[in-house]
């Protein structure tokens, strides 16, 4: 009878367990969302007080928290529909970021690595270096972009956030051979989720 009990204590315990285990995966399933994002970025572009306005669009993949931080991924692209004749900068970049969690509020950290293009001057003449030296066409560089900001949620599905990229550039028409742009950009997303889960719950 003692061995009875004991096989039966046995079984239920790894029944427990293995229901345990299938709640969670869909649990951790739920956590992870996908946020669209659309910007508009001045960008200061490190080159002889050159400017652009930009329009930036991109997506997050966020993944389950981790106490109060929540990792994710990042991709976006920028794109100069104005500039003041020195040079335009757009891009593509990607990488990780981190986020933390207090209640609406979400300041965050990235790391972007991507491809970018210069142009340089416009239709009617080059860039002209302070030398004097007339330069046309364009450059292309790797692009390493750390960055920090912060969204605010107004609702589970949509936030506001603002946010500062310092990216450096490769550029054959500096001395140094590289260049510091400094894009900030103010934007809305629109964050999908999974359903049955809201990324935020205290509203």
């Amino acid at each position: 009878m003692n061995r009875v009990l004991v096989y039966l204590f046995v079984f239920s315990a790894l029944d427990l367990t293995v229901f345990a285990r299938a709640q969670e995966a869909p649990a951790a399933l739920r956590q992870i969302d996908f946020s669209a994002f659309g910007a508009f970025t001045s960008a200061s572009t490190g080159l002889s007080g050159g400017h652009n306005t930009d329009v930036t669009a991109g997506f997050d993949l966020n993944l389950p928290s981790l106490f109060l931080f929540r990792p994710g991924l990042e991709a976006r692209a920028t794109y100069p529909f104005e500039h003041d004749g020195i040079d335009r900068q757009h891009d593509i970049v990607a990488g990780p970021r981190l986020e933390l969690n207090f209640t609406r509020l979400h300041p965050y950290a990235d790391f972007l690595v991507g491809s970018g293009r210069i142009n340089y001057g416009d239709s009617r003449q080059g860039y002209v270096t302070y030398g004097g030296v007339e330069i046309t066409g364009y450059s292309n560089s790797t692009i390493y972009s750390p960055g920090i900001g912060a969204s605010f949620d107004f609702s589970p599905h949509i936030a506001a956030f603002a946010d500062l990229q310092m990216q450096h550039w490769d550029t054959p028409v500096s001395l140094s051979g590289h260049l510091l742009a400094k894009p900030f950009s103010i934007g809305l997303k629109y964050r999908f989720g999974v359903p049955g889960h809201a990324h935020n719950t205290n509203f």
